[in-house]
């Protein structure tokens, strides 16, 4: 299925993360923060994800649970906005009636793989019943959501996504 990336929110900066701020940029032309800089990463077919690698990805571990929280609450058509910084509230309540209408047509979430982190930012593949996207987000000191930003995930010229385990 093919959808149009949607950026949720403009990268902002996260204190004592490390991520510096960035302008507001469309998804689809961020270059792939999966890849290891400077190599490219192996192939996996789209039908059937692959299974985490053998070792262990550290990411926030209230990053997959709240993605989770977040796809909920916009499948049944509302977004809980305190999970998120006041500033990063406001730039997803003016994408909001776009963002909603996308998420349900992704149907049920059937995995999440973490890929790493970097910069203070998590990155994960999100994988649903419809569709195969890359999310990024980061957390400030106090819990809330700072950086929250998703796309589909590329697929290259032989039809397979990238593996975003490495």
């Amino acid at each position: 299925m093919t959808f149009k990336a949607l950026l949720l929110a403009s990268l902002l900066a996260v204190p004592g993360t490390g991520l510096a701020q960035t302008p507001p940029t469309a998804a689809a032309t961020l270059p792939n923060a999966f890849a290891a800089p400077g190599s490219r990463p192996a192939a996996v077919p789209v039908s059937s994800p692959a299974a985490p690698a053998a070792e262990t990805v550290v990411i926030d571990t209230q990053a997959e649970p709240t993605i989770r929280a977040i796809v909920a609450g916009a499948q049944a058509g509302a977004i809980d906005y305190t999970l998120f910084s006041d500033d990063l509230a406001a730039v997803l309540r003016e994408q909001e009636a776009e963002a909603i209408p996308l998420l349900q047509g992704f149907g049920e979430i059937v995995s999440i793989l973490p890929a790493r982190q970097q910069n203070g930012a998590n990155l994960l593949r999100v994988i649903f019943e419809h569709a195969d996207t890359q999310w990024v987000i980061g957390f400030y000191d106090d819990g809330k959501i700072g950086v929250l930003q998703f796309r589909p995930t590329p697929i290259t010229p032989a039809g397979v996504a990238p593996a975003t385990d490495e």
